[in-house]
């Protein structure tokens, strides 16, 4: 594994996902780049988005890339077609970041959670294109992250001068 670190040091990056089987690393930051730990290789420049941060679908030949830029989220998701990923669909949201975890693929992958500048949780439809607000903090101190198990979303809640405002949610 030294050997891999060695070479992934001449990159900048970010944000990253490993696919299910082990062999497969998915980066962001000096764009967002399919790197192979069996052949020790880049194998595919997905996107050249630098700002980017990334999801796996469960069944590992869907990926979707959040990226925020000029006051947008832009969604981004890729297909599995042969040995590469190719873009599917496109949508865009009016907001400025995407601090508050990465995005997360439900446990059918027909839905993407994420979160923008901590104070929102987004849910993405792949089947209507539809981007709803699932989530917004109550109190202008507050900042959520999020996780998902299966269908159980635990949200937490924490706060930088009120104790009473943390917490969680699920």
């Amino acid at each position: 594994m030294k050997k891999q670190i060695i070479d992934l040091q001449n990159s900048y990056y970010h944000s990253g996902v490993i696919s299910d089987s082990g062999t497969d690393l998915f980066l962001c930051g000096s764009g967002v780049k399919q790197y192979n730990l069996e052949r020790s290789c880049y194998v595919q420049t997905i996107s050249k988005l630098r700002n980017a941060i990334i999801a796996l679908a469960h069944s590992q030949d869907r990926l979707c890339i959040a990226n925020a830029a000029k006051e947008k989220v832009t969604l981004t998701e890729y297909k599995k077609e042969g040995d590469s990923f190719v873009e599917n669909q496109r949508a865009t949201v009016n907001a400025y970041n995407t601090d508050g975890g990465n995005p997360i693929y439900s446990s059918d992958d027909q839905f993407l959670y994420f979160a923008t500048q901590s104070k929102t949780l987004w849910r993405y439809s792949f089947e209507s294109q539809l981007c709803e607000c699932f989530y917004q903090v109550e109190y202008p101190d507050q900042t959520l992250s999020f996780d998902l198990y299966e269908d159980q979303l635990l949200i937490v809640l924490g706060s930088s001068s009120d104790d009473r405002h943390c917490g969680f949610d699920v």
